[in-house]
């Protein structure tokens, strides 16, 4: 594994999964039932790439901090890190559209009613805790994932720290969660729409929590399986990161493979990590791993674009019998999306992360340095 270098796979795998995400998000409704529509459907498990890639990454980057658990000094700077990273351009976006919802009637059906505990809960990010909805759409997964950074050093504690037999159990465990998760009835989930069956993302339930912490952890387990000789051998092998591409992607068109892509998920994170594959040579490309840079801005600027804006274009093109309408108007909002995160990032991200002193310099939450010789 690099060392003392940005894992730049890493940050480019990110930047294709929020650029799916966006994709996702503008096509899945009007997605056929062939290959193409399953794979963008598919899509909504970006999100567990994210929480897996997360895990990994923190375990990576803060994991020797936590040998017993909770300290109060490195938690204290592990938190402040974290926080910077991710509260600004949460709390600019989640206003936004917040003012969205006041200044146009048309978004009230995709932006909650800005309740007193709604607009409470997301400012203080717990809204996703069994509390309610998101103001930014994409926030309910930063809610989720703020509270695996508070239980984080228990996580370290028990599963970087604690005995290896303890890890096959683990991963048990966890399939057998997100098995129960993916058969749980919509009206359990309070969901009418659900591309999938892990499509979990009702704040006012306790079941989006829970599949976040499943990925965060499997991305955990992922970092202390590198310590393994075994492991190192076999995901360092050219073929292993590419093989594991071309499964995820061909999975990616199958229905119902959602457990499988999940489960495959921390494997393939820790064969790019290797930089040894062709697949990990194309992601660290400077265009993708731009896109990767952008990944957070990408995520959470997209959706009051798409929120406020997509419908009005789309109605401009069918008043113009121009077919395919939402084709049309995402072939030209996700470019723009990208263009506005670059300009997130430099005005809202980067400032943000200056407030706090001990904040990150670098641009990219999935490409750390990696320590010298730092092993779980």
């Amino acid at each position: 594994m690099p060392s003392q270098q940005e894992i730049r796979a890493l940050t480019g795998i990110r930047g294709a999964a929020a650029i799916l995400v966006v994709v996702y998000h503008y096509l899945a409704l009007g997605a056929g039932s062939g290959l193409g529509g399953a794979f963008i459907k598919h899509g909504y498990l970006a999100v567990d790439l994210f929480f897996v890639l997360s895990g990994f990454v923190m375990a990576l980057s803060h994991g020797r901090d936590f040998p017993s658990g909770y300290a109060l000094a490195p938690f204290r700077r592990f938190l402040t890190k974290r926080f910077a990273r991710i509260y600004p351009l949460y709390i600019v976006t989640s206003f936004a559209c917040l003012a969205l919802w006041l200044v146009d009637g048309s978004v009230h059906d995709r932006i909650p009613a800005p309740s007193l505990l709604t607009i409470a809960s997301n400012v203080v990010l717990v809204q996703s805790w069994a509390i309610g909805p998101s103001l930014n759409g994409p926030g309910w997964s930063i809610s989720t994932e703020f509270f695996a950074y508070l239980v984080f050093p228990i996580l370290a504690f028990g599963l970087l720290h604690g005995p290896r037999r303890a890890i096959p159990p683990f991963l048990a465990l966890a399939a057998a969660l997100l098995w129960t998760l993916g058969r749980l009835p919509d009206q359990a989930v309070h969901q009418d729409v659900r591309f999938g069956p892990l499509d979990l993302y009702i704040g006012e339930t306790a079941y989006p929590l829970l599949r976040c912490l499943v990925g965060f952890s499997l991305g955990v387990v992922a970092w202390r399986l590198t310590s393994l000789p075994v492991c190192r051998r076999v995901m360092a092998w050219r073929g292993t990161g590419d093989t594991l591409v071309l499964c995820v992607l061909l999975l990616m068109a199958v229905p119902s493979s959602d457990l499988i892509l999940i489960l495959l998920f921390p494997a393939l994170i820790m064969a790019l990590a290797t930089g040894t594959s062709l697949s990990a040579q194309i992601l660290a490309l400077a265009p993708i791993h731009r896109l990767g840079v952008l990944s957070y801005s990408i995520y959470l600027v997209h959706f009051p674009i798409l929120t406020h804006l997509e419908p009005r274009l789309a109605a401009l093109f069918e008043g113009a019998q121009v077919a395919h309408p939402h084709l049309m108007s995402a072939a030209i909002l996700i470019p723009v999306t990208v263009l506005l995160s670059l300009a997130s990032f430099r005005l809202v991200e980067k400032p943000g992360r200056r407030l706090f002193r001990a904040a990150p310099a670098d641009g990219s939450d999935a490409a750390p340095v990696v320590a010298s010789g730092a092993r779980p």
